[in-house]
């Protein structure tokens, strides 16, 4: 099966695919960040080799959780020659699982980067290198999303001069499509700037490093640079994650896919902790009931909101857009940041209530990522300022944004309405104003299929007025 390598980079991303959503765009690079679709939020970058037999959907459909949220693709790897040597074709079997990874990964709306040529995959030619890039952008291009890179090795022997080559193989794509993004690294500074320079087709730079900073030191670019994981420990991941977080396009990879796993806790720890020191936060207070309900407290609730201020919450946003009013949290500023539970939950009830402006547009986030297209790689249930009176959308108040519109709609508008939301296993059931309006599981809607089972308590900030109270979760 294909190479995949996990990576951590920060970079701004939004929808990452065309097939899957209807937001239509390309990814560009505007002010040295990466961006494309409805959106820019900053998100990461992870990938996970499979287990022998098991799908990449299942493999990675928690790591956003942890911090990350688009994924470094290998087509050739040692031993697996992905393209004809002549870069002419591409095996049918091969074909059909990467369409099948782009799929994955773009369903998750993550960003792919894709390394498309490795040293010990030698093909024929400049020329056969250059066609079998325009192929690979003529076969996957149409309906998916990603990032090319020419190769990370750049240096490496068997290319020749790796930064012409690669230099060529990005002309070939952008006349193909001048707006494709091509990527190439070395594991030398100086040689990432010969990469970029003179108005260069190479716009990103993927490369081997021995540890974040050293191959992209002084480069100008969104960068990704994929090191081992022994020097990803300590206070050498802290680090690292709180450059990429701050920075917005510098980030890092773990070279070695098989020690995937023991680092990502550690890196959803290092996500945690940088916005809880970098955004305002408090920590709850345990003793507070002031959002229970008779009887909730003896049935297991307890409160996610004092009426006093925003303790137990991060608000990953400017200072002063939540503010707490009258009981009463409520969202003033002009941002799309948002505020989310000190702590995820996994199976859960959640009760709270929200009254919203005609045609304000928020939404609760449940079982979403700290980074990322928050409401895609968990799930938001809308709320929309919708009049009394509405044929239900994917959209309108109650729905499963952008999945499943709402059974009914019961807006009181104007007036406060309750949600109730159940996450057991792959259950979801939501209640709107007591009428149950959805009762799902992830495998009865292909987008959400692949979405987390655990995640944090999300309040959105859309530019418009609303507000929140009565905030409380059971965990089951």
């Amino acid at each position: 099966m294909r190479r995949i390598v996990i990576v951590m980079c920060l970079l701004m991303t939004g929808l990452a695919t065309a097939r899957a959503h209807a937001w239509p765009g390309s990814v560009a690079i505007k002010n040295g960040v990466a961006v494309w679709g409805q959106y820019k939020n900053l998100s990461g970058i992870i990938a996970a080799p499979p287990e022998p037999g098991k799908d990449l959907a299942l493999s990675i459909r928690e790591y956003p959780l942890n911090g990350v949220s688009a994924v470094l693709l290998v087509a050739q790897a040692p031993g697996l020659a992905f393209f004809a040597p002549d870069g002419g074709s591409i095996a049918g079997e091969d074909q059909r699982r990467m369409q099948h990874d782009l799929d994955v990964v773009n369903g998750l709306d993550i960003l792919p980067v894709v390394v498309l040529f490795d040293p010990a995959c030698k093909l024929t030619s400049a020329m056969a290198y250059e066609n079998a890039a325009v192929l690979f952008k003529k076969t996957f291009g149409k309906d998916n999303w990603f990032v090319l890179c020419a190769t990370d090795r750049c240096e490496d022997a068997a290319f020749g001069d790796g930064i012409k080559l690669a230099r060529g193989i990005g002309a070939a794509v952008q006349k193909e499509d001048a707006k494709q993004i091509v990527a190439a690294g070395a594991s030398s500074p100086d040689a990432n700037k010969q990469l970029l320079a003179d108005n260069s087709p190479i716009k990103m730079i993927v490369a081997r490093s021995t540890s974040p900073g050293v191959a992209t030191a002084g480069v100008e670019a969104p960068t990704v640079e994929i090191v081992d994981a022994k020097a990803l420990t300590g206070d050498a991941l802290k680090i690292a994650v709180g450059k990429a977080l701050a920075d917005g396009h510098a980030g890092f990879a773990v070279a070695d896919g098989a020690q995937v796993a023991p680092l990502l806790s550690a890196l959803f720890d290092a996500v945690d902790n940088y916005q809880k020191a970098h955004f305002t936060s408090m920590p709850p207070d345990a003793a507070d009931t002031f959002s229970l309900k008779p009887g909730e407290k003896g049935d297991g609730f307890v409160s996610l909101f004092n009426g006093r201020d925003l303790s137990g919450w991060v608000q990953v946003t400017k200072p002063g857009e939540f503010i707490v009013e009258d009981g009463t949290i409520k969202m003033v500023g002009p941002s799309s940041g948002w505020a989310r539970s000190w702590k995820t939950y996994k199976d859960f009830v959640f009760r709270g209530e929200f009254r919203i402006a005609d045609k304000g547009n928020n939404g609760f986030w449940f079982r979403t990522t700290p980074v990322g297209r928050n409401s895609r790689t968990g799930f938001e249930v809308q709320i929309f300022g919708d009049p009394a009176e509405l044929t239900p959308t994917t959209e309108s108040c109650g729905a499963l944004y952008d999945m499943r519109p709402p059974d009914a709609h019961v807006m009181k508008a104007g007036e406060w309405n309750e949600y109730e939301v159940t996450c057991r296993g792959d259950e979801i059931i939501v209640k709107w104003n007591s009428q149950v309006v959805h009762h799902v599981t992830y495998s009865d809607l292909e987008p959400m299929k692949n979405r987390a089972r655990q995640g944090f308590i999300g309040l959105t900030q859309h530019h418009a007025l609303a507000e929140y109270r009565n905030l409380r979760i059971k965990e089951l």
